[in-house]
């Protein structure tokens, strides 16, 4: 057998494969499990190992191209192409996978019957056929699908084509006598919901701050880190903002807000700031929220003052720089004052308080998750829920 050369075997010249098995992690393996997060975005990666032959069985190399419009997943136990949720690309998307943090143990339906044909041992290590191609496909599943066991199929024509179950019809009589008989069960896990207690709050939701930046204002700042943990281990983060993420695409919008304490409150006014995951700088869309445009002394006239603040210039003279950014933290900020500040617009307009927001938070693993922010001038308090 010799390989044949591009210039005279291409696709259409295959009439058989001599190998072909799907996989998790080598091609040794006849039947593996993985696991994924069925949130849409999370992609698991799966494998498929060929050797595509003519009809002597001269290996043909094909191209990539040429391997991307043979090779599909399908459903083992019919064979019919991924619906109810999956989908497959030759595309990895920027999400982790990590199998230790999705917690799965079993699937959620029991697997279909495996086939009663003897197997042929597979090949080890040291004996995979020299002309092997491998191409990964990248799986998703959407929140609600059941758990499936996948298999592969190769299709040179719909009248020629292959598949790694042998209860499939293909065109060499199911599988070379089953020696093709492969699969890897998809295991599921839902989207975890993360409680207050699992970004670092008490169980009441308050979050304890640390005091930063320079303290010889009449106002200063407070930074309260939320350091969300998944099964007991940090859980790395891609992004927040104030609407959910659709399609995996960075939440968007800005949340934030602005607060009033009483008179004789230890903080007479507070104001949000925060940062994206790792940053070390403020999001400047948070800081402040609109329509607050400018803090202005009680004392002063309603119009233009000079006695105007502004948060940003607030912001950089007193901290100018988040503490402790981590991939893994949500920092969120409060400039917090002892003197009596009226809220204005641009148009130097009162508004009135806005006490609590929204964050939205996409995990590294493309898990959405919802936080309520509130802040409680008066007792001084940040909780979460």
């Amino acid at each position: 057998m010799n390989t044949r050369s591009r210039s005279t075997a291409s696709l259409a010249d295959v009439k058989q494969l001599t190998y072909f098995q799907i996989y998790k992690t080598h091609p040794s393996e006849e039947h593996g499990t993985i696991k994924l997060f069925s949130n849409g975005n999370q992609q698991c990666p799966i494998r498929v190992g060929l050797v595509a032959a003519d009809a002597d069985e001269n290996p043909i190399t094909l191209t990539a191209k040429e391997l991307e419009e043979a090779v599909t997943l399908v459903f083992y136990d019919d064979g019919n192409a991924l619906d109810g949720g999956y989908t497959a690309s030759f595309v990895k998307d920027r999400f982790t996978w990590t199998e230790s943090a999705i917690p799965v143990g079993h699937s959620h339906e029991d697997p279909p019957e495996r086939s009663s044909k003897a197997k042929v041992s597979r090949a080890t290590r040291a004996e995979l056929p020299a002309a092997i191609q491998v191409v990964t496909l990248y799986v998703s599943a959407t929140s609600g699908a059941p758990g499936r066991v996948l298999a592969a199929r190769f299709q040179v024509t719909p009248e020629l084509f292959f598949t790694t179950s042998p209860s499939v019809r293909d065109s060499d009589g199911r599988g070379r006598d089953g020696e093709f008989d492969s699969s890897v069960e998809v295991l599921l896990a839902e989207p975890p919901f993360l409680s207050p207690t699992d970004f670092g709050a008490t169980s009441s939701g308050i979050v304890t701050g640390i005091n930063v930046g320079n303290s010889a204002y009449f106002y200063w700042a407070t930074e309260y880190s939320l350091n969300p943990k998944l099964n007991g281990s940090s859980l790395p983060l891609d992004s927040v903002g104030s609407s959910a993420s659709i399609g995996g695409n960075p939440p968007e919008g800005a949340f934030g807000f602005y607060t009033h304490g009483r008179y004789f409150s230890p903080v007479q006014w507070g104001i949000s700031y925060y940062s994206q995951p790792g940053s070390a700088d403020a999001e400047p869309g948070g800081l402040p929220m609109p329509p607050l445009h400018s803090l202005v002394a009680v004392s002063a006239s309603h119009g233009a003052s000079p006695n105007a603040d502004y948060p940003y210039s607030m912001y950089m003279t007193c901290v100018g720089k988040i503490t402790t950014p981590n991939k893994n933290r949500i920092v969120v900020g409060i400039l917090k004052g002892n003197i009596e500040r009226h809220f204005r617009n641009s148009s130097g307009e009162n508004i009135a308080d806005v006490s609590s927001t929204t964050m939205h938070i996409l995990d590294a693993y493309g898990n959405n998750h919802t936080l309520s922010l509130s802040y409680n001038a008066e007792a001084n308090e940040l909780t979460i829920g």
